[in-house]
Order: structure tokens, then sequence, then C-alpha cells
């Protein structure tokens, strides 16, 4: 019950952010996904800047800095025979000019800030960053809520016949999504950390060079040519910078990124997946998935709070209860409700957890499902302090119908206890002796309302009011 509870408080706390950051991330997704299907060539594995240098100062007379994009398309500035400076895309592989710098447009500038820092600067860095960590205990205690509410394949088979299909996919969809959601959480925490600067990220090292060869020095990023001949390439990897010559091959300083620097360049890789087109596929995924997590728990919340009333509305005599996990046995009490209104009997519904006993209130009629091992349900998990709040051997008459299956040996065993609290301990009259509804059986139900009704004296039902599937 914890677990479910803090679920569905963290989830309502989050809701509004969490709808914005998957919305602006699907927008950034796509985006991404964009560029990386442009048809610029890419610096590959096989490039290493070794190569680029030979073929870029092969091919022109100056060269004054080469450096790759997040998206691997590779920017350079030249100057040709001609003397004309050229600035922008290069072919990797012959060093051809391939065409001017593509610009990040100023509406994508404004919705990457949006989804940064909600457009209020570092106080809502932070507000976003404690929707991220919210939002990591929110997919941790829903893991944990799975495995509770599905402890086998047999209940997983049962709950999904009997289920609303959005609470099915909210459970199985986000528990498959859990790593997937967990990665991209974590990643956006700690390019947060960089922003906020909450992680030392300037502690660089100089190290020894003596036994650095060109095969260790990282993923390459940036060269800077050398103005004069013999002086160095100022060259940046993801490692490290260096200051080096090639002929002959010769490391004259290094200083190393620090694990921090790394590690950010590792996540703005895994949050964005720019030059990785499968990567900023699958985020666009999780985003709608996340969305769509954030409209169904919406819902299921709604149900839950459903029939809680703020203030204590006047007691009708007759008094609906009822106790349900996935809203279906909560459904059947309106629609019982529905039922004594078509007899020109008005009643008050609410949930068990919102019922305290009032003097006026004549009859019960108890709706309850039997969650996991014959427990109650979230909304009736106060079943005992409410049942206890009515006086003993006090005049109100009470029937109760539980709902199940019979696949569990307590089946309906929640709704057994109650009735037997009322009846033994309180001293209650039973209108007619408990009922069961196996697997959501209208026929049960049926047999039910007609027992009830031939008991209270009421005419048959020419109709029978039942849940709209």
């Amino acid at each position: 019950m914890i677990s479910r509870n803090l679920h569905m408080i963290l989830g309502i706390t989050i809701a509004i952010n969490l709808l914005l950051a998957s919305a602006t991330g699907c927008v950034l997704g796509l985006y991404t996904s964009s560029q990386n299907i442009v048809d610029v060539p890419r610096v590959e594995s096989h490039h290493s800047f070794e190569t680029l240098i030979s073929v870029f100062e092969g091919k022109y007379p100056a060269v004054y800095e080469i450096r790759k994009d997040d998206y691997r398309r590779l920017y350079a500035s030249v100057e040709n025979d001609k003397g004309d400076m050229l600035k922008g895309y290069f072919d990797p592989s012959n060093a051809d000019y391939f065409g001017p710098i593509i610009r990040e447009p100023q509406w994508i500038k404004w919705i990457t800030t949006l989804h940064r820092s909600l457009l209020v600067g570092t106080a809502g860095r932070y507000i976003m960053l404690l929707t991220t960590l919210l939002t990591v205990f929110l997919t941790l205690f829903g893991v944990v809520l799975w495995f509770n509410k599905y402890s086998s394949s047999r209940s997983i088979k049962r709950i999904w016949r009997s289920e609303k299909k959005h609470k099915e996919l909210h459970s199985h969809g986000g528990l498959v999504a859990t790593p997937a959601i967990i990665l991209l959480l974590l990643s956006a925490m700690f390019l947060s950390f960089k922003s906020l600067q909450i992680i030392d990220f300037t502690s660089s090292t100089s190290s020894d060079v003596g036994e650095l060869k060109v095969e260790n020095l990282g993923q390459f990023k940036q060269v800077i040519f050398p103005f004069f001949p013999g002086e160095p390439y100022e060259l940046q990897t993801s490692l490290g910078s260096y200051s080096l010559t090639l002929k002959p091959f010769e490391i004259l300083s290094h200083t190393a990124n620090s694990n921090a620097t790394i590690w950010h360049t590792n996540s703005m890789f895994i949050h964005t997946g720019r030059g990785n087109l499968g990567l900023s596929f699958s985020w666009i995924g999780i985003a709608l998935l996340l969305l769509y997590f954030t409209y169904t728990g919406i819902r299921i919340s709604a149900w839950r709070f459903k029939g809680i009333k703020i203030l204590s509305p006047k007691p009708h005599p007759v008094r609906i209860l009822y106790a349900s996990e996935s809203g279906k046995t909560m459904a059947v009490a309106y629609s019982f409700q529905k039922q004594l209104r078509n007899e020109g009997i008005k009643s008050g519904v609410s949930s068990i957890n919102g019922f305290e006993y009032k003097d006026g209130i004549e009859q019960l009629f108890i709706f309850v499902a039997t969650y996991g091992d014959g427990e109650a349900p979230s909304n009736g998990s106060k079943w005992q302090s409410a049942m206890n709040s009515i006086p003993k051997d006090t005049s109100v008459r009470f029937s109760v119908l539980g709902f199940g299956s019979m696949f569990y040996p307590k089946y309906c065993k929640f709704g057994e206890d109650i009735d037997e609290l009322l009846k033994e301990k309180l001293g209650l009259t039973r209108i007619i002796p408990i009922h069961k509804v196996n697997q959501q059986s209208i026929s049960d139900y049926k047999e039910y309302v007609l027992s009830l009704f031939q008991t209270l004296n009421l005419s048959m039902p020419e109709k029978l009011e039942w849940p709209e599937s």
C-alpha cells in the first residue's frame, strides 16, 4: 500500500513538468533524428585525425581548423588555391567542400531552453532536476508495484482479462520501458549537474606522455593547425587535449579530461542521440510513452479519488460503499446506484476509506474486490476503522457483494472479512447473505440484484444496469 500511495503522490506532484518535458523532448527528438539523416558526409571510425590532416593538407595550401560536431559532421576552415576562404562541411574521405554549416533554428533553441529550464534560468534548472529525481523514484515505485501485483503468469492472464487495457498497458509498458527511462533520466541528471556546477568539471590533470600512442588518444573532436612549419598541432579528443607533431609523431604535452567531463560528454550523447539515428528514434518512442504514462496515471488517480469528499455530505439513509483496485467494482457500485434510482431510491456512493458512520444511515450496500492475497484494495485499506465507526447493535442493515476470481484460494476473502465483522462483531442485520461475483460475471451480479430486490419487496428491474465496457 505504501508503494502504491507514494507512486500516486509522486505522479501527481510532477505530472505537469513531466508532460512538458516529455512533449518538448519528443519535439527535440524529432529534430535530432532529422539532423541524423541529413545528407551530409559523416566522420566514421576509420577516419583517424592523422588521415584527416594528411588529406586536407594535401588538398589545400592552408588549413586552419578541423572539428567534428555532435552529429559526426566534419566542419573545417581552409583556404583554396585561389586564395578564397572556405568554411562549412567537408567530406572526410577526400576533403571536398560540401556546403555551409547548418544553423540550429531559433525555435529549436527556444524549445531546448524550455525543456531544460522552463525559460526561467537557474531556478527552472533546479525545478527540472527535482522533477527528474522524483521521476526516477516514480519509476522505481512502479516496478515495485508491478511485482507486487503480478506475482505469477497466471495472475497476469487473469488481470489482463478483467482490467481496463489502458491500466495494463500502463503497468506492463512501464516495466518494459524502465531500463531506457532510467538511462534517460540519469543522463539528464548528470547534464543538470554540469549546468548547475554541482560537480567540478575543471579538475583536468597533466600526465606522462611517454607511453601514449596515437591509438590511445580518444575520439577526435577538433584539430587546430600550426601557423608556421614545425609548430605543433593542437588536438582535442574525448579523453583530453594534446600538443603534438606528426612527422615524426611525438606528443609534446597532454592534459587529460576529468572523469566528470568524460561522463558529461557520454551523457550528452546518450540523452540527445545526436549522431545515432537509432538512439534518437528510441528517445522519441520513450517520450511518447512518458506522455501516455502520465495521461493514464492521471486517469488512474482520478479513479482512486472518485467518491472522496472534502466536505462531509449530508448522509443518505442508503449508502453504497466500494473498494476497487482496477475501477471495475467502483463502476458496478455506481451502476447499482442508478438501479436504485430507477426505483425512486436515492443513495450516496463513496469508497470505504471515505466512509464514516453518521446518524440517519439505515442501509449499507458494500461492493468490494479482493486484491492480491485476500487483501483490501487501496481505497478500502482503512476498512476496519471505517466499519468500526458504526455503533454496535444499531438498526443498520447491510449487504455485501464480493468480487474476485475463483482461480485464487482466497476467493472474495476481503468481502467475507467485512461481512463477518458487521454481523458477528457489530451485531448488524444482513439483508441477504453475502453474494460473490466471479470474474465480473454479469449473471452472478444479476442473481444478487434479483435476490436483493425480492427481499426488499421491490419490483423486479426491467433492465439490469451494468457498466459500459
